[in-house]
């Protein structure tokens, strides 16, 4: 009986260490280039303890068939000039290229140094932990 006990109270106690941070954002966006139209949104959430970025989101109105996605990543000041691609096709999985209007839902591993574009993960020290590290700190500062 009382080793049951002692048993449950280490799982209860080991469930409780393992609680993840999970990171939410919400986003719009609009064409990159002059004549084009379109917007679209997303909700994406990053889990600190495995590293797992999660988004979904819809897009309509686009002036031409989707092609890729990407993530961008940072600017020296908020909401300022033009970022590099972070994470990048054809890692964002879940993604509809050659339609105009979809919808999206998918996560990646960000461990896994082939989902970042590879200017960035050079810029970020060479590691998927510098890069978590810069991606993070470039959305949560919005310089994204």
């Amino acid at each position: 009986m009382k080793l049951r006990h002692a048993l449950a109270a280490s799982l209860l106690v080991a469930a409780t260490v393992a609680q993840a941070d999970v990171l939410r954002f919400f986003t719009t966006f609009a064409p990159e280039l002059a004549l084009q139209s379109g917007s679209g949104s997303a909700d994406v959430s990053f889990d600190t303890s495995t590293n797992v970025l999660s988004y979904s989101g819809s897009f309509s109105g686009l002036s031409a068939p989707a092609t890729q996605a990407h993530f961008h990543c940072c600017t020296a000041a908020p909401f300022t000039g033009n970022s590099g691609i972070a994470v990048d096709s054809p890692s964002l999985l879940g993604f509809p290229t050659g339609v105009q209007s979809g919808t999206f839902s998918a996560a990646l591993d960000l461990d896994d140094p082939n989902n970042f574009n590879a200017a960035f993960l050079t810029g970020a020290g060479g590691t998927t932990g510098g890069a978590i590290a810069k991606f993070l700190a470039g959305i949560q500062g919005h310089n994204e």
